[in-house]
C-alpha cells in the first residue's frame, strides 16, 4: 500500500463517528463526530439512548431498508454495510454505515459497533426518491 493511499485510510477513519449500541440493555452511544454526521444532539447520544431514537435521523423511505440490514447483522452475522439518507433541513445527506455485531462466548449477540462517514453525495429534497442505498 503506497503512502497516498495509507493517509487517504487514515484521514477518513478520523472523520467517521463512531457508536456502540449494548443490545441486551438496548441502550445507543456515540462520539461528538457521531452525533455532527447524524444531526443529533451529542449530550443525548452520550448518555445512552434507546436505540430506536437512531432511526429517527434516517429518512423514511431508507428505514426498512437499515432495519433489515441490522437484522442480517445480528440474527445472521453478516457485515453491517449500508448506504441511506439522514435529514439535514431541507437537505438529505447521504451516509455510508459500516459495522458488525458482538457476541458472547454462548454466541448470544451483545454489542453492535460501528462507523458513519458523511459521503460527499448529498441530495435535495427534490431529489430524496431513491430508497435503500445498499452495496451488495
Amino acid at each position: 500500500m503506497g503512502l497516498l493511499s495509507m493517509r487517504h485510510k487514515l484521514f477518513s477513519v478520523t472523520n467517521g463517528g463512531f457508536y456502540t449500541w449494548d443490545i441486551v440493555e438496548n441502550k445507543f452511544w456515540a462520539d461528538r463526530r457521531y452525533s455532527e454526521i447524524m444531526n443529533v444532539d451529542y449530550s443525548e447520544v452520550d448518555r445512552g439512548l434507546p436505540a430506536e431514537s437512531f432511526l429517527e435521523t434516517v429518512y423514511p423511505d431508507d428505514r426498512a431498508g437499515v432495519i433489515e440490514r441490522m437484522k442480517m447483522t445480528v440474527i445472521d452475522r453478516q457485515p453491517f454495510d449500508i448506504a441511506y439518507r439522514v435529514k439535514r433541513g431541507n437537505t438529505f445527506v447521504l451516509v455510508k454505515d459500516y459495522g458488525q455485531c458482538m457476541r458472547s462466548i454462548g454466541g448470544y449477540a451483545t454489542l453492535f459497533t460501528g462507523i458513519v462517514f458523511e459521503t460527499l453525495e448529498a441530495k435535495s429534497s427534490a431529489s430524496a426518491s431513491n430508497s435503500n442505498h445498499q452495496r451488495p
